[in-house]
């Protein structure tokens, strides 16, 4: 029972890694359409805010 187990464990990752990215790509060239772009982000970033800076204490 466990050689079977382990055996359905061995199979599930080898096909997950070695078919997965078969499909990705089949996937990709079906709707290239859809393939992302090295673009501009399209939301904004804020600029840091400075921090405040408490003023030296003298004598």
């Amino acid at each position: 029972m466990g050689a079977v187990v382990i055996g359905g464990m061995l199979t599930a990752t080898l096909f997950a890694v070695f078919m997965v990215p078969v499909f990705f790509v089949i996937v990709h060239r079906f709707f290239p359409s859809h393939a992302r772009t090295a673009s501009a982000p399209t939301h904004r970033i804020r600029p840091e805010r400075k921090s405040a800076t408490i003023p030296a204490i003298t004598r």
